[in-house]
């Protein structure tokens, strides 16, 4: 059962993950659940969090990105990138 709720709806994965936290980018992924991210991670996607029902979807080399607070006009050229846009997107 545990399992079960671990399990993620969307998997987003990169070579390029940039989380703002992290002085480099690295390759990983987002897993999201409902309306929330369930977790982002460095290297392969664990079993754990994919499903009969999971999606996964691989960016390749694109970057994937968390939102940062910058101006409102660079802001919308990013935002394809953000992570509320990859929520946006699952749900």
């Amino acid at each position: 059962m545990e399992n079960a709720k671990k399990e993620a709806d969307k998997i987003f994965q990169s070579t390029c993950i940039f989380d703002s936290v992290s002085e480099e980018a690295y390759p990983g992924y987002v897993a999201i659940k409902g309306k929330q991210i369930l977790e982002v991670g460095c290297g392969d996607i664990p079993n754990e969090l994919v499903g009969e029902s999971t999606e996964v979807v691989d960016y390749g080399e694109g970057t994937i990105a968390g939102d940062l607070v910058i101006p409102l006009h660079f802001h919308r050229i990013c935002s394809g990138l953000s992570w509320c846009g990859f929520i946006r997107e699952a749900m």
